[in-house]
């Protein structure tokens, strides 16, 4: 599977329950295979016990947490424009440094 230029991925659960390993066990492969890219996990019915327990969501470990369609959507836009931004700093970066103007050399002091 082809993962380049990916900005964001996105997990959605229907009625989690208990002590949620086989999640936690996707975070965690899911981070070695693309690390640095945001996770989001979608979490339905939003009265599910894993959004009320901080320890539980540090266990499970991803970036972002939703409730509603249109918060995950808000979250994949955000991070859209963050990872465009930084390839665009990335290829500006790369770029050699050019001049519009003359290129002068001193000869001789």
């Amino acid at each position: 599977m082809d993962v380049t230029g990916i900005a964001m991925v996105c997990i959605s659960y229907l009625g989690i329950t208990g002590t949620p390993s086989h999640l936690r066990y996707l975070m965690q492969r899911l981070h070695r295979r693309l690390p640095g890219v945001p996770i989001l996990v979608g979490l339905w019915p939003s009265e599910d016990d894993v959004l009320g327990s901080d320890r539980v969501r540090a266990v499970i470990g991803a970036d972002y947490y939703s409730t509603s369609l249109r918060e995950a959507v808000n979250a994949c836009v955000e991070a859209a424009h963050k990872a465009s931004d930084a390839a665009d700093g990335a290829a500006a970066e790369a770029a050699p440094a050019r001049s519009g103007g003359l290129v002068t050399s001193e000869v001789g002091a």
